[in-house]
Protein backbone atom coordinates (compact mmCIF):
# COMPACT_ATOMS: atom_id res chain seq x y z
CA UNK A 1 0.00 0.00 0.00
CA UNK A 2 1.34 3.42 -0.88
CA UNK A 3 2.27 5.99 1.74
CA UNK A 4 -0.71 8.11 0.67
CA UNK A 5 -3.18 5.38 1.58
CA UNK A 6 -1.29 4.27 4.70
CA UNK A 7 -1.48 7.83 6.05
CA UNK A 8 -5.28 7.64 6.10
CA UNK A 9 -5.34 5.18 8.99
CA UNK A 10 -6.18 6.89 12.29
CA UNK A 11 -3.61 4.76 14.13
CA UNK A 12 -1.21 2.94 11.80
CA UNK A 13 -0.77 -0.23 13.88
CA UNK A 14 1.90 -2.56 12.53
CA UNK A 15 1.25 -6.26 13.07
CA UNK A 16 4.18 -8.20 14.49
CA UNK A 17 4.91 -11.71 15.69
CA UNK A 18 4.13 -15.05 14.12
CA UNK A 19 1.13 -17.35 14.22
CA UNK A 20 1.29 -19.74 17.17
CA UNK A 21 -1.33 -22.03 15.62
CA UNK A 22 -3.80 -21.53 18.48
CA UNK A 23 -6.72 -21.83 16.02
CA UNK A 24 -8.78 -19.12 17.71
CA UNK A 25 -9.34 -17.17 14.49
CA UNK A 26 -10.46 -20.32 12.66
CA UNK A 27 -12.66 -21.69 15.41
CA UNK A 28 -14.40 -18.54 16.60
CA UNK A 29 -14.22 -16.03 13.77
CA UNK A 30 -15.73 -16.66 10.39
CA UNK A 31 -14.59 -13.82 8.13
CA UNK A 32 -16.69 -12.96 5.11
CA UNK A 33 -15.50 -10.61 2.39
CA UNK A 34 -17.74 -8.36 0.31
CA UNK A 35 -16.54 -6.14 -2.52
CA UNK A 36 -17.45 -2.44 -2.41
CA UNK A 37 -16.97 -0.61 -5.69
CA UNK A 38 -16.59 3.18 -5.79
CA UNK A 39 -19.53 5.51 -6.31
CA UNK A 40 -19.59 7.67 -9.47
CA UNK A 41 -16.63 10.03 -9.14
CA UNK A 42 -14.66 7.66 -6.92
CA UNK A 43 -14.06 7.44 -3.19
CA UNK A 44 -13.56 10.69 -1.30
CA UNK A 45 -10.92 10.92 1.46
CA UNK A 46 -13.81 10.79 3.97
CA UNK A 47 -15.13 7.58 2.34
CA UNK A 48 -11.67 6.04 2.52
CA UNK A 49 -11.15 6.94 6.19
CA UNK A 50 -14.63 5.67 7.06
CA UNK A 51 -14.06 2.24 5.51
CA UNK A 52 -10.47 1.85 6.74
CA UNK A 53 -11.45 2.67 10.32
CA UNK A 54 -14.08 -0.07 10.14
CA UNK A 55 -11.57 -2.71 9.07
CA UNK A 56 -12.13 -2.73 5.30
CA UNK A 57 -9.20 -3.64 3.06
CA UNK A 58 -8.35 -0.98 0.48
CA UNK A 59 -7.27 -2.33 -2.89
CA UNK A 60 -4.90 0.03 -4.65
CA UNK A 61 -5.71 0.89 -8.25
CA UNK A 62 -2.96 -0.57 -10.46
CA UNK A 63 -3.45 2.13 -13.10
CA UNK A 64 -3.52 4.98 -10.56
CA UNK A 65 -1.05 4.29 -7.73
CA UNK A 66 -2.14 5.86 -4.45
CA UNK A 67 -5.84 5.65 -5.37
CA UNK A 68 -8.34 3.08 -4.14
CA UNK A 69 -9.97 0.95 -6.84
CA UNK A 70 -12.34 -0.81 -4.41
CA UNK A 71 -12.64 -2.12 -0.87
CA UNK A 72 -13.13 -5.54 0.57
CA UNK A 73 -15.53 -5.14 3.47
CA UNK A 74 -14.95 -7.68 6.18
CA UNK A 75 -17.74 -9.00 8.34
CA UNK A 76 -17.35 -11.65 10.94
CA UNK A 77 -19.52 -13.96 12.89
CA UNK A 78 -18.71 -16.32 15.69
CA UNK A 79 -18.79 -19.49 13.64
CA UNK A 80 -16.16 -22.13 12.96
CA UNK A 81 -14.44 -21.98 9.58
CA UNK A 82 -15.24 -25.00 7.42
CA UNK A 83 -11.48 -25.59 6.89
CA UNK A 84 -10.75 -25.81 10.64
CA UNK A 85 -9.72 -29.34 11.64
CA UNK A 86 -11.33 -29.76 15.07
CA UNK A 87 -9.47 -33.01 15.81
CA UNK A 88 -5.97 -31.59 15.23
CA UNK A 89 -7.02 -28.02 16.12
CA UNK A 90 -5.46 -26.41 13.07
CA UNK A 91 -6.25 -25.17 9.57
CA UNK A 92 -6.60 -28.01 7.07
CA UNK A 93 -5.70 -25.70 4.15
CA UNK A 94 -3.06 -23.52 5.88
CA UNK A 95 -0.60 -23.38 2.94
CA UNK A 96 -3.45 -22.57 0.52
CA UNK A 97 -5.57 -20.42 2.87
CA UNK A 98 -7.24 -17.38 1.32
CA UNK A 99 -5.69 -13.92 1.47
CA UNK A 100 -8.34 -12.80 3.96
CA UNK A 101 -6.95 -15.33 6.44
CA UNK A 102 -3.35 -14.34 5.73
CA UNK A 103 -3.95 -10.69 6.71
CA UNK A 104 -5.97 -11.44 9.86
CA UNK A 105 -5.73 -9.86 12.40
CA UNK A 106 -5.56 -6.28 11.17
CA UNK A 107 -6.16 -4.34 14.39
CA UNK A 108 -5.48 -5.16 18.06
CA UNK A 109 -9.17 -5.29 19.01
CA UNK A 110 -9.58 -8.41 16.87
CA UNK A 111 -7.29 -10.46 19.13
CA UNK A 112 -7.12 -8.86 22.57
CA UNK A 113 -8.10 -11.37 25.23
CA UNK A 114 -7.58 -14.33 22.88
CA UNK A 115 -4.74 -16.91 22.79
CA UNK A 116 -3.38 -15.33 19.57
CA UNK A 117 0.38 -14.66 19.48
CA UNK A 118 0.30 -11.61 17.20
CA UNK A 119 0.77 -8.14 18.62
CA UNK A 120 0.58 -4.64 17.20
CA UNK A 121 2.95 -1.73 17.58
CA UNK A 122 2.69 1.98 16.87
CA UNK A 123 5.10 4.85 17.57
CA UNK A 124 3.68 8.26 18.44
CA UNK A 125 5.11 11.64 17.42
CA UNK A 126 7.39 11.72 20.49
CA UNK A 127 8.93 8.34 19.64
CA UNK A 128 7.07 6.47 22.39
CA UNK A 129 6.15 2.91 21.37
CA UNK A 130 2.76 1.40 22.21
CA UNK A 131 2.04 -2.32 21.94
CA UNK A 132 -1.16 -4.35 22.18
CA UNK A 133 -1.72 -8.03 21.49
CA UNK A 134 -3.33 -11.37 22.15
CA UNK A 135 -2.70 -13.31 25.36
CA UNK A 136 -0.25 -15.60 23.53
CA UNK A 137 1.89 -12.65 22.43
CA UNK A 138 4.81 -10.86 24.05
CA UNK A 139 2.45 -7.97 24.89
CA UNK A 140 -0.91 -9.38 26.03
CA UNK A 141 -3.67 -6.82 26.40
CA UNK A 142 -7.07 -7.44 27.94
CA UNK A 143 -10.08 -6.79 25.68
CA UNK A 144 -11.62 -3.33 25.90
CA UNK A 145 -15.31 -2.75 26.50
CA UNK A 146 -17.44 0.41 26.59
CA UNK A 147 -17.68 2.26 29.90
CA UNK A 148 -20.57 1.22 32.11
CA UNK A 149 -23.77 1.95 30.21
CA UNK A 150 -21.96 3.59 27.30
CA UNK A 151 -23.11 2.15 23.98
CA UNK A 152 -25.46 -0.27 25.74
CA UNK A 153 -29.10 -0.31 24.74
CA UNK A 154 -31.78 -1.27 27.19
Amino acid sequence: MSGELRGLFAVPWERKGVCNGCGWCCEYTSINRHRLDPPPGGFTPTDIRYHLLRGALAVEDEERPGKVSHFHLLTSSFARCSAFDTENRNCSIYDQRPAICRVFPQIPEQIEGTPCSYYFEVTDATGRVFRRGGNGSLYPTPPTFPESGEGVRS
